[in-house]
């Protein structure tokens, strides 16, 4: 009599509370004539993306589903052992999908295969078959009875994938103001030259001076350094055609005109499926493929968080850490002005401590810090293998922001991190504002070489590697 297969799977997989029983009992098999007594086999099943194997390491728990998040190449190898010796074999691929940000799982379409000796016994599957985006894949394998193996059922198990994601940043940006000039077009003819670069990360951030909003107190009156930037609510259209998700409010424009005007800027943002960051203990959660990024902003003015009150910092960020994957902190900080390119070790001007901020946000577990507010670029830190842009300058602004010497060299940063915050490179695309104050793409080199210099003089060892073209890699 020939053995009787029964299988199980070699994946991780979270059990389903509405999911049938789940161990099978293989039934033996009526026997055409007595050999000898039914041997019941124990087969294995290993589901493998390129050279690794998931599900190695004490995975597959109903609390403890094992974590992916990339695959090493394009086709998932499947493994059943021992194959039926007498010829092929008939196995289906039964599946079912959680999607990011839910808890219901639902089923999928059946994949259907023939398994046949191949001297491994091995089934391959296309990726973007088995594996259509992320989430929480759940899988059994049912495989069908010939004339010489009984038919089984394996166990469920599954993977949740969850594959690098990336995180876009630029710096200081205005949809111009009544004081100094519209942009035409709702102003999204600013970003016309810069589409691609804002509109390719999967969460793209900026820094937002001004308000969005009608009517209302100035905050200043009069004199040289009196500024005051707002505009239309209509005005957020044009950052939401450009590719923003976050906005941050935390800086010293974000009053201009009272806490009302900043309470239409809001509304004009989240509106338009906007998200901001940087008000009082606001924690921003955002769902990217099966990530969780948390948003926290701060700022050196009345009406926000404070970076220099450490206390806070370290609380908002652990918070942060406690609710998400990955935690993004910006910091609106720093010295103004052509002279500010170089990163002070104490107090600037009662604008922030910034090294201290990036520390103490880092160590409360912070795996990006994004700044702003010098208006010029500034060197990048590397701090237990996470990464702090001190300030990549002006981005955009019409009329309202220097746009000549180091104030019109910009950047748009790209940061690649999976969910743990591990961050795998980024990239600096630089950038160089135009006209009014209109951001183009720059391939000259120069400011990135300007980085990569202002980097390693204010950071040392704590700078990381920045090639020619832009990418930064952790030392």
């Amino acid at each position: 009599m020939h053995p009787i297969l029964r299988t199980c799977v070699f994946l991780s997989f979270l059990l389903l509370p509405a999911a049938p029983a789940l161990a099978v009992d293989v039934a033996p098999v009526t026997p055409v004539a007595p050999v000898t007594p039914p041997v019941t086999q124990q087969a294995s099943v290993a589901l493998r993306a390129g050279a690794g194997t998931i599900g190695s390491g004490g995975c597959g728990t109903a609390t403890k589903p094992c974590q992916q998040t990339t695959l090493a190449a394009r086709r998932l190898t499947m493994q059943l052992a021992p194959v039926d010796p007498g010829g092929a074999q008939a196995v289906q691929v039964e599946r079912l999908h959680r999607a990011p940000g839910t808890r219901a799982y639902r089923a999928r379409p059946t994949l259907a295969a023939q398994l046949a000796p191949d001297g491994s016994g091995a089934l391959s599957l296309a990726v973007k078959t088995v594996l259509a985006g992320p989430g929480s894949w759940c899988y059994r394998l049912v495989a069908a009875p010939t004339d010489t193996a009984a038919g089984a059922t394996s166990p469920w198990r599954c993977i949740r994938y969850r594959p690098t994601i990336s995180i876009g940043w630029v710096g200081d940006t205005a949809m111009g103001s009544r004081a100094y000039g519209l942009p035409p077009g709702d102003g999204r003819n600013m970003f016309a030259n810069v589409l691609d670069e804002l509109r390719a990360p999967d969460l793209m951030v900026g820094n937002y001076e001004g308000t969005l909003s009608s009517g209302g107190s100035p905050r200043c009156s009069g004199g040289p350094l009196c500024f005051i930037f707002q505009a239309p609510q209509r005005m957020a259209s044009g950052l939401r055609h450009a590719g923003f998700d976050v906005m941050n409010l935390a800086n010293n424009h974000g009053l201009d005109m009272g806490a009302n005007a900043r309470s239409q800027t809001i509304q004009a943002l989240t509106s338009r499926k906007i998200a901001v960051t940087g008000l009082p203990g606001q924690i921003t959660i955002k769902q990217v493929a099966d990530t969780r990024v948390a948003l926290v902003g701060f700022g050196f003015n009345p009406g926000m968080m404070d970076l220099d009150d450490m206390a806070t910092v370290r609380s908002i960020v652990t918070q942060a850490s406690k609710r998400a994957d990955v935690v993004v902190a910006i910091m609106h900080s720093g010295t103004e002005g052509s002279a500010a390119a170089r990163v002070p070790g104490g107090d600037e001007d009662g604008r922030g401590r910034t090294r201290l901020f990036v520390k103490t946000a880092i160590d409360s577990g912070a795996d990006i810090v994004f700044g702003s507010g010098p208006h010029v670029v500034r060197g990048i830190e590397q701090r237990r293998g996470r990464l702090a842009f001190y300030s990549t300058g002006n981005f955009a602004g019409w009329r309202q922001f220097t746009r000549s010497g180091l104030g019109a060299q910009s950047g748009i940063v790209t940061v690649d991190v999976d969910y743990p915050g591990t961050i795998d490179h980024a990239d600096w695309q630089s950038i160089t504002l135009r006209g009014p104050g209109i951001p183009y793409v720059d391939r000259s080199g120069s400011i990135v070489r300007r980085v990569r210099e202002l980097s390693r003089q204010d950071f040392g060892t704590r700078s990381p590697q920045i090639t020619s073209r832009g990418r930064i890699t952790i030392r």
